[in-house]
């Protein structure tokens, strides 16, 4: 699955939240596979890890890890 492409194609329907957690990702992908779940949710001003969570599954990830290890497959 191409993380960077599906974010961008789901930008609009996301929340206002989720969208902040787009953009972050897509100005600094490198970055964010470097990040823990704690990290990512700071990083991006959201309340909660749990918000990150409803952020991946919207994309169709089941969990962090297997959205980072994707995201760091694409940029590789």
């Amino acid at each position: 699955m191409a993380v960077l492409a599906t974010i961008r194609m789901k930008l609009k329907e996301m929340t206002l939240m989720q969208q902040e957690i787009a953009k972050f990702i897509l100005g600094q992908p490198a970055n964010v596979i470097n990040m823990s779940i704690t990290q990512l949710a700071a990083a991006t001003g959201v309340k909660s890890e749990s918000s990150i969570v409803r952020f991946y599954r919207t994309l169709g990830f089941s969990g962090y890890h297997d959205f980072k290890v994707s995201l760091a497959t694409e940029i590789a």
